[in-house]
């Protein structure tokens, strides 16, 4: 007899532990992380990167379309056309920032695909 767990079927633990791994690996890679989905609407935002973006909370960002949150944001387009920008510098409050936008493609239906910008460097991380 193995003493491996069994394998889940409830597609909504898999879909909520991916995502967990995800945004868990993205905090410990990058300066600032935030992510929409297919809609262009922000579903995650890391702590790290709120300084930047001038919020408090991540709530103050969940739901809302991408450029309400970064104005002239090219995420949308990195999610429509699903190919990623891997190196981009970009100006938020007058912060250039180092950042890498990729979009993500899932063949599970629970899981939804989504478009991550990372920040991997600012001018205030050296």
């Amino acid at each position: 007899m193995s003493d491996r767990p069994p394998i889940v079927s409830d597609p909504a633990f898999i879909r909520a532990r991916a995502m967990e791994t995800l945004f868990e690996r993205l905090e410990s890679l990058c300066e600032g992380a935030i992510a929409i989905d297919r809609a262009g609407n922000v579903v995650y935002v890391n702590e790290k990167y709120l300084h930047s973006l001038r919020l408090t909370d991540a709530s103050e960002a969940i739901g809302r379309p991408i450029e309400e949150i970064i104005p002239n944001s090219l995420m949308r387009r990195v999610a429509e056309i699903g190919e990623p920008i891997l190196l981009d510098i970009m100006e938020l409050g007058g912060e250039q920032l180092v950042v890498t936008r990729m979009p993500t493609r899932t063949r599970i239906s629970s899981v939804p695909s989504v478009s991550c910008s990372t920040i991997i460097w600012t001018a205030s991380s050296r």
